[in-house]
């Protein structure tokens, strides 16, 4: 299978960031996660950062499902 094209994965990310509430700005740190195999992306620290690691794992997730692409 071929992957996404580029523009595909950008609109997938756009609207899972929307999905998560996520300030657009957060779209290229969601990017990132996709780069990475799921169990290499950080997990909470505690510290009630904003936006939390989760919530952009939460998105990069979501994102993956809209282009219905398996987690790495």
């Amino acid at each position: 299978m071929d992957p996404p094209k580029p523009s595909r994965v950008a609109d997938a990310v756009a609207q899972a960031c929307r999905e998560c509430h996520l300030d657009p700005a957060l779209e290229g740190s969601v990017h990132a996660y996709l780069d990475e195999p799921e169990d290499l992306w950080p997990a909470c620290c505690g510290s009630s950062c904003d936006p939390c690691v989760q919530t952009l794992g939460s998105a990069a997730r979501r994102a993956l499902i809209l282009l219905e692409t398996p987690a790495r």
